[in-house]
């Protein structure tokens, strides 16, 4: 219980500073806070009234993505680990949807990037896709259901897990279970560890 008392105690940290780093023309002080981002997204995720000023702060998210798009996959992966985390917060995960071209990046670096900046994008899709109102969505997303399968055909390691793991997310909905059904979505899906309940609703 004193644990738990002390990370409520907890002073969050100044997101407008941290988000000042994350625009800095510093390649190194980028990384830095991209890695201690993530870490307050942990957080917050304890703490959970601090959740929304995360999507409040001006220039946050968009300084994510012009990192995963302009740095190195090192960077990248960061940059989704913090993305994956802050979704985490049910009141992150629409506004984290609706943000211009955070999902289209995201979608991008599935298609480009190996290793951990493509199973950290996958993750971030998944953890976006959990929350209910978003399902829908991201399904008639254009490219994204399609890039998520070609993780599962591509990749052997976490990335092909984490994509199965969005996937099944996604066809929680009914409405999209069923026509995933029909495009053999849930097929490809069915060979990839851990992923026997896919097709399970929510």
């Amino acid at each position: 219980m004193a644990d738990i008392e002390k990370v409520s105690e907890r002073e969050p940290t100044d997101l407008e500073q941290l988000t000042k780093k994350l625009q800095s023309e510093s390649e190194p002080e980028r990384l830095a806070a991209v890695t201690e981002l993530a870490a307050e997204a942990d957080q917050r995720n304890v703490d959970a009234q601090v959740h929304v000023p995360m999507m409040g702060q001006e220039g946050l998210v968009a300084a994510l993505i012009k990192i995963s798009e302009a740095d190195g996959e090192d960077a990248q992966a960061q940059a989704f680990m913090a993305v994956t985390r802050i979704a985490r917060a049910d009141a992150n995960a629409r506004p984290l949807l609706d943000f211009p071209g955070l999902v289209d990046s995201a979608i991008s670096t599935t298609k480009t990037s190996t290793g951990l900046a493509r199973q950290w994008a996958c993750a971030a899709l998944g953890n976006i896709a959990i929350a209910k109102e978003n399902k829908r969505d991201m399904f008639q997303h254009e490219n994204l259901v399609s890039a998520l399968v070609d993780v599962l055909r591509t990749d052997t390691g976490e990335a092909r897990v984490n994509a199965c793991g969005a996937l099944r997310s996604i066809a929680a909905a009914k409405e999209n279970m069923r026509e995933m059904f029909q495009n053999e979505i849930l097929m490809v899906s069915s060979g990839v560890e851990g992923s026997s309940t896919i097709a399970q609703g929510s």
